[in-house]
């Protein structure tokens, strides 16, 4: 399979597999790549590798470090069970078609995934690449470090650096590095990620985070906090009761993980609106010029509990102009409900947390981000909404209707275009629309317009 429109020649050299490393167990297999040799099951359609350590951590609040291509005599290589999975690991799983072999070239997506930044796995259960390998494409799952241990902010950190993402961008440099031998082309990655793993693999595409072989991007309901770090410092100091340094917060961990756990939770308690930690400031000028398909669903939110009783007890009048101030909604009140369709000002609590927390992201992603972009909106109807995350199954081959965005994305890391007008200020702000009941399809004209309106935070947005 050829990596379509974008593609590249093959390197001159390969890593070849070697025979195993003693006698491997029925239906594995063992990949001997440049950094570490790996043995993983072979189902119908995959050979997959479960858990690979992709880098080394000092300490849980020390950058982690690049494991190297391995130098010495081949006796000494590491080695790694990857039959079975570890969820805790900082590390990464791959699904590669069954029988591919170095030289295949097949393009790879590197998946990040999400939780809020707090929570989730590498080893997510709703993540399967069995689909993309039946059309022969390579998925990886990226792990990374949550919460403080990945987000909090020290004095001395790097500017625009968090550990947590540059964890993940360092289980790109080893699949830059090690994917050839897997069959995999490492010069043609993309990056694709949900909610907190859709803002992650926005912020790995800022030109100074861009690791070599990422040619194009799917964020999935890009979630970043809307308050920086260093705003937040004085709130987290109180909670934690020790000062925001690498060396009190490695002692009270090593002390008592209980006691700093509580201290995380009185943290996360003072941003009920909010993703309490994360990258950021997000500036979409800051990415590097890649093609883009960013999604959303229309009801991410529809399941939060105190969205929800407020519009089931239609409290929208006295309390909304309030509760809009705390989302930092832009406009009046009034002017934001105007710019909802009929059926969208019924749920207007549901859908002001939807457009606060996740939907304007993505408009302005798509109205300042360089290059070409993208947007599919997804669609629900009466007995079932489209909520944040509801498009996972399909998004993985685990929905009977998956079979029109697999194929969206498989292409799209082929280097093929997707097949609808591009999203952006001079082309309409088209996109396109996609039932998460049956996966049927429909033209959508600015579907994001009170995101954009509400949200978006400069001139030049639209407003």
């Amino acid at each position: 399979m050829t990596s379509g429109s974008e593609h590249h020649e093959p390197s001159a050299h390969r890593e070849p597999v070697a025979p195993p490393k003693g006698r491997p167990a029925p239906g594995s297999v063992t990949v001997d790549a440049p950094s570490i040799a790996v043995t993983g099951e072979v189902t119908d359609a995959s050979a997959v590798f479960h858990s690979i350590p992709f880098a080394t951590i000092p300490g849980p609040f020390r950058p982690s470090e690049t494991i190297p291509r391995h130098t010495g005599p081949a006796e000494a290589k590491p080695a790694h069970d990857g039959t079975a999975g570890d969820k805790d690991a900082t590390a990464l799983t791959l699904w590669v078609p069954r029988g591919t072999r170095p030289g295949d070239d097949l393009p790879v997506v590197a998946y990040i995934h999400g939780g809020s930044y707090e929570e989730g796995s590498h080893e997510d259960e709703r993540v399967d690449g069995a689909a993309y390998n039946e059309r022969g494409v390579i998925l990886a799952s990226i792990g990374y470090r949550l919460k403080l241990e990945g987000f909090a902010q020290f004095h001395d950190d790097p500017e625009w650096h968090f550990r947590g993402t540059d964890d993940a961008r360092n289980g790109l440099y080893w699949l830059a590095r090690n994917i050839e031998a897997f069959g995999g082309d490492p010069t043609n990655i993309t990056l694709m990620g949900q909610s907190a793993g859709g803002g992650a693999v926005l912020w790995l595409t800022r030109r100074d985070h861009l690791v070599p072989g990422v040619r194009r991007v799917i964020p999935i309901s890009p979630a970043f906090p809307r308050v920086t770090a260093k705003k937040r410092k004085g709130k987290l100091r109180a909670a934690m009761g020790v000062p925001v340094t690498r060396e009190h917060f490695t002692r009270r961990w090593e002390k008592n993980r209980g006691s700093f756990e509580r201290g995380y939770r009185r943290y996360r308690l003072t941003h009920p609106l909010d993703v309490p930690v994360g990258p950021a400031p997000f500036d979409p000028g800051d990415l590097a010029e890649l093609p883009r398909l960013v999604t959303v669903t229309h009801d991410e939110f529809h399941t939060l509990p105190a969205m929800r009783w407020l519009d089931s007890h239609r409290l929208g009048g006295p309390l909304f102009r309030p509760g809009a101030k705390a989302f930092a909604l832009n406009p009046p009140a009034r002017s934001y409900l105007d710019m909802l369709p009929d059926r969208d000002r019924e749920a207007r609590w549901v859908q002001l947390a939807s457009d606060a927390l996740v939907r304007r992201w993505a408009a302005q992603t798509l109205e300042e981000a360089p290059g070409r972009s993208w947007l599919l909106e997804w669609l629900g109807d009466g007995d079932t909404p489209a909520e944040h995350s509801g498009d996972l199954p399909h998004v993985f081959g685990k929905h009977p209707a998956s079979g029109p965005i697999l194929d969206i994305i498989a292409g799209f890391a082929r280097g093929e275009e997707p097949g609808w007008e591009r999203s952006a200020p001079g082309t309409g702000r088209k996109a396109l629309g996609m039932s998460i009941v049956d996966g049927s399809t429909r033209e959508l004209s600015d579907p994001l317009r009170s995101a954009r309106l509400g949200f978006c935070p400069r001139p030049g947005t639209g407003r």
